[in-house]
């Protein structure tokens, strides 16, 4: 398991996946479907889940939606523990689902004859929608990671979820934060390229800003060179040229204590 930093507050992100006939079983088993879900936290899985539903699921939107309930009682119990660590979750769990019928149930109320036997425990669902605790989000089934916590898939598509669960998806040697964070020696060609380049343009803005709040100089129309303020003082005799000088306190008679003047 590799797990990472990010950006901002720490954000969960659940999969969650329910098949439909994929295995006959025996006995009692008998066409029970599995439920699987994966909740994703700083790159990598930090809760799942795979196990045999407890009744016969009548059709996949069924399955599926008895798998979400799952996933959605699992997510609350781990935003309560986020809240008493103080990693409260403000914004809505997002909730990967890869059945469009499951998503439309999860947030309207619509009752039909193959969905009204369903026990009304289930519909929990849509008072978590409604009160910002999860947002379910259509996701391919592709790339649903928790696809491979129900059946059997093929060696690419298994080894793609697994990747997701396990944080070994994560490109590491093009991870800023990641880079950032090393010493010099140990970051990776683009990322020592790319935080030099960072750096150099940072300076380059920095020292931009310093000679904007400098010191300006007087230009005349028509001289080719900037023109050094002159400063004229009572009782001496030729003037003070240049802006760098200190001015002490003026006696009486026109004598200057404290001039420091650097001769041109």
């Amino acid at each position: 398991m590799v797990y990472r930093r990010e950006d901002g507050p720490l954000k969960l992100v659940c999969y969650v996946d329910g098949d439909w006939l994929a295995d006959y079983g025996n006995g009692w088993d008998n066409r029970k479907c599995t439920t699987g879900y994966a909740l994703i936290m700083c790159g990598a899985a930090v809760s799942w889940r795979s196990f045999k539903q407890q009744r016969v699921s009548g059709s996949s939107t069924e399955s599926e939606y008895y798998s979400l309930w799952a996933a959605t009682r699992e997510v609350m119990h781990t935003r309560r523990q986020m809240k008493e660590c103080g990693f409260e979750q403000f914004e809505p769990t997002v909730v990967n689902e890869d059945n469009q019928a499951t998503k439309r149930l999860s947030e309207d109320v619509v009752e039909s004859t193959r969905t009204r036997h369903w026990d009304k425990e289930y519909h929990q669902i849509r008072e978590e929608f409604e009160r910002g605790t999860i947002l379910v989000t259509y996701c391919d089934t592709t790339l649903n990671a928790a696809d491979v916590l129900t059946k059997a898939l093929s060696e690419p598509i298994h080894n793609r979820h697994t990747n997701v669960l396990c944080g070994l998806d994560w490109d590491a040697d093009h991870d800023i934060v990641y880079q950032r964070s090393l010493p010099k020696d140990r970051r990776s060609s683009w990322g020592g390229k790319e935080l030099d380049e960072r750096y150099d343009k940072k300076m380059g803005t920095e020292k931009s800003e310093e000679a904007d709040q400098g010191t300006s100089v007087l230009t005349v129309k028509g001289a080719s060179e900037p023109q050094v303020p002159v400063v004229q003082v009572k009782g001496v005799s030729e003037p003070l040229e240049g802006l760098k000088y200190a001015l002490g306190t003026c006696t009486t008679k026109g004598a200057i204590s404290g001039v420091t003047h650097k001769a041109r």
